[in-house]
């Protein structure tokens, strides 16, 4: 009685093992033979970097780019400030990578208010490495280029609602999508998350398929 028994937990262990070593091995296989979509180049577009400087987009060609959506007075936590918590998590998981092969560039696209003063601190309050994750802004007369990106990347304002602070001031706030963009070392976009498919885990996935 007790040899059928122990011969029943090895049956048992085997199956559960070859299934686990099976679908350990599909998923690797998937993860090698995923192919990202091609969603074209960058745009030519010239933005306000947290330090004054102009960059253009296409200037960071050679690195990996996650690119996300946001603005600093933002206060819905399931938006701008959830996304600026994961990115902090990419920034402490990717570590080196970001800065020689990757980087982080969050766009504000609230051009009158977020100066690069404005993103800098907002940045910093995120504990952002600014050699690895930039902040861009449209401030300062690149609306027109703002634009461009924000429509190359299905980012949209819906709406604006007001919002009563601390000191009794009313701010303008906006109804907007949740846009995470992953572009290739040759500027092209490869994936665009939403909110439905973003996670963190996920992204870095599809980062190391790019590495």
């Amino acid at each position: 009685m007790e040899r059928n028994i122990l011969i029943g937990i090895g049956i048992v262990t085997v199956v559960f093992f070859a299934g686990g070593l099976a679908a350990f091995t599909l998923f690797s296989l998937t993860q090698q033979t995923k192919k990202l979509p091609d969603f074209g180049e960058i745009p030519d577009a010239t933005l306000l970097r947290h330090d004054n400087k102009t960059v253009n987009l296409r200037d960071y060609k050679g690195k990996v780019l996650i690119f996300g959506f946001i603005y600093a007075s933002c206060r819905d936590a399931g938006f701008c400030p959830l996304l600026s918590q994961d990115f902090a998590k990419i920034q402490d998981i990717l570590g080196d990578k970001l800065g020689k092969d990757a980087m982080l560039i969050s766009v504000s696209f609230d051009p009158k208010r977020d100066s690069p003063e404005m993103i800098k601190g907002y940045g910093e309050a995120y504990g952002a490495d600014f050699n690895k994750w930039h902040f861009l802004t449209g401030y300062g007369g690149y609306e027109t280029d703002l634009n461009k990106t924000l429509d190359f990347f299905d980012v949209y304002i819906i709406g604006t609602y007001q919002m009563t602070m601390d000191d009794g001031m009313n701010m303008t706030m906006y109804y907007h999508n949740w846009r995470v963009g992953l572009v290739d070392q040759n500027g092209h976009l490869r994936y665009k998350y939403g909110k439905s498919d973003w996670s963190v885990d996920q992204l870095i996935s599809d980062v190391n398929l790019l590495l």
